[in-house]
């Protein structure tokens, strides 16, 4: 979850914040001023801190990505409110408003685009180069949203490699000001513009309806397109149309209503969850508590709104665009020359410097001149050239194909390796859902249908049970497995149905219709993120009771980058013990866990680690067939097969021996 250019609309010139954006050229006057509100700026401050700190630290706070939503309510509320201003005193133009917004943004967004190529051409292989130019490409556009939402899926670029995904959210904002203003002009001075309100409201609600549903059937548009975001804005810009006397009126009142705004924010950071499905109505809070914040601030401010204002809080939020444009840049370029996946805390000081010191500067040295009375001929010279120079350097790198002459050939032939996941054998049925899917997709027939005269397997999971059907099915043909996995799937090893379709399938196929299936054994195989005990043992009591074997298969070895790229990094930075420091520690503590539980409770445990990580050196590579892995945490097809063979050969499992426990299996009958 990123923020975006809501950051960019602040003003320190006495008027509404947003009105001072043209020159003593502009065509048009400046209309509806107000005074300067620092609260508004406290406000950014707090919402581009969730944000960054939500990037460093995503596991420990999750919702920080609720600023991105709170600066679009926020965007609304000033630029839009000034579009209606305008347009109701008849002095409203698309050429002085897009002047105003191209001002704002275009000058720091460009050098950060600049920037950030220039030193992305030092870590990105190739392919990530040339992935990295289309991005820029479509964020210089405008468009950035689109290009990741049809770049997104469960195997694409970890976002480790995505230096600029964070301008997804710029795109969507100046998409909505494309669309909005053409409504109030539509409607304001004609005989519907009683409706105005009613109308906006009616399509904000609308998207609210899109978005809710998105969340269950396609996440990735809910999160990065327009109509599912298009509310939030909204909701900011019916804010700005609200006198709120009845909450204003009374100093007692106001008081109440700024500090639930604010208390329905914090509750909300800290409480959200990915979970509970975004944005979608989780998201609703925390924009309508920033709406009344801004409400209540309109004239007399509070003790809320003045601890707002404070000098530090206002400053943050001054350069809050700046610091938003270059933390995500920073943090992705770190963890590239780091091999890194999780930031610790000393890592997190470093990117935390240098994103304020480049933040800052951005906002005095960039943002500071061109938010002057520049002419608007000298501006555009300025904007122009910087976005030639921008949109030059990406077809560079695309008419280079990546600019492969930076890598000398072995280390191109490394890095490119591994990626044979598009040769794996696919499912006849559409056994394999991703957590965009919904349960409806599922083939139930085809997936839990028995096979006579062989074992049957219920393959449950995410995508590593995905990754090991793969060898399992060519490996072990006396062994059918039926097969109910989702991609991205936290499996629930209790399921309840919530609409979400990683628990509605896993409840259908281990609950409802586990009588249907009638399978020998379940084999659960997931990344084990998080280990849930209790739940695992009442999985296996419900098995038990209905005579069905229930197998174990633990963590798979997982690294901090992709296995092709660190071993390129290896032979490139002559570091051959790089890939062991850079394997997820956590992988052998949740082995050692399930492993006592096989025991405790009575399952059949196979360790993968203990297969491929003899004397914790883990196995990346044969030597006929190369590399084992496409990405970081995924073995392509020689590598499953691989880890299924070492499995049988190396007898790695806990309780009963892996070939008796098929034997067993294949020896029940119903």
């Amino acid at each position: 979850m990123q923020a975006g250019a809501a950051f960019v609309v602040h003003g320190r010139s006495g008027q509404r914040d947003g009105s001072d954006l043209g020159s003593d050229r502009a065509t048009t006057a400046p209309v509806h001023a107000t005074p300067y509100r620092g609260d508004i700026d406290g406000l950014r401050a707090i919402s581009v801190i969730a944000v960054i700190i939500y990037h460093l630290f995503p596991t420990r706070f999750p919702a920080g990505g609720l600023g991105v939503d709170i600066f679009f309510v926020i965007s609304g509320y000033l630029i839009g409110g000034i579009v209606l201003a305008s347009v109701a005193a008849r002095r409203f133009t698309f050429g002085d408003f897009y002047l105003r917004r191209l001002r704002r943004i275009a000058p720091a967004f460009v050098v950060m685009i600049i920037a950030t190529t220039l030193v992305s051409t030092i870590p990105l292989y190739p392919q990530e180069l040339a992935s990295f130019a289309t991005s820029a490409l479509a964020a210089l556009a405008c468009v950035g949203n689109i290009f990741f939402y049809f770049t997104s899926d469960y195997f694409a670029a970890d976002s480790a490699t995505l230096p600029l995904l964070h301008t997804w959210s710029l795109g969507v904002e100046e998409q909505f000001y494309l669309v909005f203003p053409f409504l109030p002009l539509l409607i304001a001075h004609s005989r519907w513009k009683r409706w105005l309100v009613p109308i906006m409201t009616v399509t904000a609600l609308l998207s609210l309806a899109v978005s809710i549903a998105y969340v269950r059937t396609n996440a990735a548009a809910a999160f990065y397109l327009l109509p599912s975001r298009w509310w939030e804005l909204m909701v900011g810009v019916l804010a700005s149309q609200m006198r709120g006397d009845w909450l204003t009126s009374r100093p007692l009142m106001r008081m109440a209503s700024a500090a639930a705004g604010l208390g329905m924010i914090a509750a909300s950071l800290l409480l959200v969850r990915p979970e509970h499905g975004f944005p979608g109505l989780v998201v609703v809070p925390a924009c309508l508590g920033a709406a009344l914040v801004l409400i209540t601030g309109q004239g007399t401010s509070t003790m809320v709104h003045r601890g707002l204002s404070v000098s530090p809080a206002r400053y943050i939020g001054l350069a809050s665009y700046s610091l938003y444009l270059w933390h995500w840049p920073v943090i992705v370029l770190y963890r590239q020359h780091r091999l890194i996946g999780k930031l610790l805390i000393r890592d997190a000081v470093i990117v935390l410097i240098v994103t304020a010191i480049l933040g800052f500067a951005s906002w005095k040295f960039i943002e500071g001149p061109f938010r002057g009375k520049m002419a608007p001929r000298r501006l555009g010279a300025w904007c122009g050239g910087l976005i030639a120079i921008a949109a030059l350097l990406q077809v560079g790198i695309l008419a280079t194909g990546g600019l492969p002459e930076r890598f000398s050939p072995t280390v191109l032939a490394i890095a490119s390796a591994g990626g044979q996941s598009g040769s794996m054998p696919k499912p006849k049925a559409n056994c394999f859902l991703t957590n965009q899917s919904s349960v409806g997709d599922f083939d139930k027939i085809p997936c839990l249908a028995r096979e006579q005269g062989k074992s049957n397997w219920l393959l449950v999971g995410d995508s590593h049970a995905s990754m090991m059907w793969r060898g399992l099915s060519v490996v072990l043909p006396q062994v059918h497995f039926q097969t109910a996995v989702v991609f991205g799937c936290e499996m629930p090893l209790d399921p309840q149905p919530t609409g979400r379709v990683c628990d509605d399938l896993m409840h259908q196929v281990l609950v409802r219709d586990l009588d249907i299936a009638r399978p020998d054994a379940v084999l659960v195989i997931w990344r084990w993120i998080r280990l849930d005990i209790p739940a695992l043992k009442r999985l296996h009591d419900r098995l038990a009771s209905k005579g069905i074997a229930l197998v174990v298969m633990g963590p798979t070895p997982e690294y901090s980058m992709p296995v092709p790229r660190i071993m390129a990094e290896s032979v490139r930075r002559s570091d051959p013990g790089l890939l062991a420091r850079t394997i997820e520690p956590r992988l052998w503590k949740n082995d050692r866990e399930l492993a006592a539980q096989a025991k405790a409770i009575g399952f059949t445990y196979l360790s993968p680690l203990k297969a491929m990580c003899p004397k914790r050196r883990c196995i990346v590579e044969s030597a006929d067939d190369g590399l084992l892995y496409f990405d970081a945490g995924h073995y392509n097809q020689v590598g499953s097969q691989t880890a299924v063979r070492r499995l049988i050969a190396n007898d790695a499992s806990q309780g009963w021996p892996l070939r008796q426990a098929l034997a067993d299996t294949s020896a029940k009958t119903y």
